[in-house]
């Protein structure tokens, strides 16, 4: 089954029957405003969303069509619930349903909400990448972003007992990334973080300050019960 707007559509199964309006009308409200903050007027194309009722099938397809594009081969960790596949040519948005995302290792606990936000999640990743006209960002920057403006972590306690090293390599959890987002977007002015997210060179030799300075802001937010040293 497969719904149509003007922006984007939408393929699902029966297993998301009972929850695809829900999920569209939010989706309908939150993509607004993800572009409006990565000022884009329109998309260059047209984005596809895909919502799957199978794992083996969903796994299938990723490794197939990333070893299309990029020529790579690629592990699927047994934690992902869902993926952006996007470049000039398209934009795709791959998640698994509510009921495959359960299976997942970490998720047997998560809420409907959780995979409504996932698609929200992806599709700011997809706004950036046509931001940053299809140029490397970090993976910390891309993920503090995109779980910021999803609002995905708003119900947990903020942590960021990382070092700089595994920030740089891309080997920090979610809840990292988003409490690195959080500091950024009550500190710095969307000027500055629009910059950021087109420059990579800037945000590499910002990075070390960043992490510092969002150290010492959870560090007087918790009380010093929260940050480990780098």
């Amino acid at each position: 089954m497969k719904k149509v707007f003007d922006n984007f559509t939408i393929e699902y199964t029966k297993d998301d029957l009972s929850y695809i309006e829900n999920l569209i009308q939010q989706f309908l409200v939150s993509y607004k405003k993800i572009m409006n903050f990565f000022e884009l007027n329109i998309l260059d194309n047209k984005v596809q969303i895909k919502i799957w009722d199978d794992i083996e099938e969903y796994e299938k397809y990723i490794k197939s069509k990333i070893k299309k594009i990029y020529g790579v081969s690629i592990k699927i960790n047994d934690w992902e619930v869902g993926r952006t596949i996007t470049n000039k040519d398209e934009f795709q948005i791959h998640v698994l349903s509510y009921k495959e995302r359960l299976k997942r290792k970490g998720h047997s606990k998560d809420t409907l909400d959780s995979t409504i936000k996932v698609i929200i999640h992806e599709f700011a990743h997809t706004c950036h990448i046509q931001y940053k006209k299809y140029q490397p960002t970090l993976t910390w920057f891309n993920e503090a972003l995109a779980t910021v403006l999803a609002d995905q972590y708003s119900d947990q306690k903020l942590v960021l007992d990382c070092t700089l090293e595994e920030l740089l390599n891309g080997t920090v959890n979610y809840l990292r990334y988003y409490t690195l987002g959080k500091y950024i977007f009550e500190t710095y002015k969307k000027d500055a973080i629009l910059k950021l997210a087109r420059n990579n060179e800037l945000l590499k030799q910002m990075t070390p300050t960043l992490l510092e300075e969002a150290e010492e802001w959870l560090d007087k937010k918790y009380n010093n019960s929260n940050v480990k040293g780098k």
